[in-house]
């Protein structure tokens, strides 16, 4: 599942949807994104902890507030609270913890990909790089032309989900 959950709210509510799927092992691509107060990042970090297995954390880009490091640093806090998550991988960029993610999941495991700050065509071009969905998914399919384009993507179908508007917490 690809979707832009970057604030504790939106978050929450994935990780809400997410119970309803079967699979028993998880593992999550997250940075917390750019302008969040140090308490928030850290609440992010609880909430992955409690809800995935594995957590693959990256430096997003859209992050000028802080130093390289520091939100990653964070949500680490966090994630060292919450009574689920096992393993937690720090790499560099966004492609590299997307194709680490991918390349753990074993069959019938779960993995959620945060998109880069709101970005979905970015993230589904790293995917089709990867090769996980074709050029044709990462550009939205046939006849999406004139049609907006989703917060949140269930590979290989497409589909929308509510996320709130509020980019800080």
């Amino acid at each position: 599942m690809i979707d832009d959950c970057h604030n504790i709210s939106a978050l929450a509510a994935v990780v809400s949807a997410l119970d309803r799927f079967p699979h028993r092992k998880r593992t999550a691509v997250y940075a917390a994104g750019d302008a969040r107060r140090d308490e928030d990042i850290i609440r992010q970090g609880e909430i992955l902890a409690a809800a995935f297995d594995r957590v693959v954390l990256f430096d997003d880009p859209s992050v000028t507030d802080r130093a390289k490091g520091d939100v990653p640093g964070l949500l680490r806090r966090g994630l060292g609270i919450g009574p689920r998550v096992t393993e937690i991988i720090d790499v560099s960029d966004y492609r590299e913890a997307v194709g680490k993610a991918l390349a753990l999941l074993a069959p019938g495991e779960l993995g959620l990909v945060q998109t880069l700050d709101g970005d979905i065509e970015s993230s589904l071009a790293v995917l089709a790089a990867i090769g996980v969905v074709s050029e044709e998914k990462s550009r939205g399919g046939a006849g999406t032309a004139n049609k907006p384009h989703p917060r949140s993507v269930a590979l290989p179908t497409i589909r929308s989900s509510s996320r709130p508007d509020s980019k800080k917490n």
